[in-house]
């Protein structure tokens, strides 16, 4: 088993801070509302959604850290971790440039713009925010169920990450989706506080204090 460095649970909570970020920026995605549609071709604030999809494609630059930073601990699956991160990069940026993107075309087009059919800016905006969530999840979910496998945590978090893994594969259902960011949220903290034992140079561990 192989300790998880605290640069790797940075990389994770850096990445959910993206994905609360742009959640507040207007989408797409449930059931088809006429209302909701509209609002998203309209694009009330559209400068401010731009900025929220902006962050959060640099905080998903995050999930580079965590795999970068677990790749060399782990000799049979670092790499396939960091292959897995890498994807999940790719899909989360791609999403939300393409909501982002959808914005700024119905803000330059104008009203010819604007006439799109809220069918086609429905679809649009769904594959986006797939794209930009549950995509990602689905490689993250592959992610922790190798950590759950080959990592150094406590029973509990083995449990709960085995479990938010298999959430975090089938996250396009939207209900399972929670228990996947929850696990960002507890996993990252718990990589970044949990005490690891000091190993001297000589790679005994120096004798504990008496004081």
């Amino acid at each position: 088993m192989n300790a998880i460095p605290r640069s790797a649970g940075l990389g994770l909570l850096v990445f959910l801070a993206g994905i609360v970020a742009w959640s507040f920026a207007g989408t797409m995605g449930g059931t088809f509302h006429e209302a909701d549609v509209q609002a998203f071709i309209e694009g009330h604030h559209r400068n401010l959604d731009f900025v929220l999809y902006t962050v959060g494609a640099l905080a998903s630059l995050g999930l580079l850290v965590f795999g970068w930073a677990v790749r060399d601990r782990f000799e049979r699956v670092g790499g396939l971790i960091w292959g897995l991160c890498v994807a999940g990069v790719a899909t989360a940026v791609t999403g939300l440039w393409l909501l982002g993107g959808f914005q700024v075309a119905m803000a330059e087009g104008g009203e010819q713009a604007q006439e799109i059919p809220q069918s086609v800016a429905y679809t649009i905006g769904t594959i986006g925010h797939l794209c930009a969530g549950p995509a990602p999840a689905f490689f993250i979910g592959i992610v922790a169920l190798l950590l759950a496998a080959k990592a150094e945590m406590p029973v509990w978090l083995r449990v709960f990450t085995v479990l938010a893994g298999l959430c975090a594969i089938t996250a396009a259902l939207y209900f399972t989706a929670g228990a996947y960011l929850l696990w960002l949220l507890v996993f990252g903290i718990w990589a970044v506080s949990h005490r690891r034992p000091s190993v001297s140079r000589g790679g005994e561990r120096p004798a504990e204090s008496l004081v």
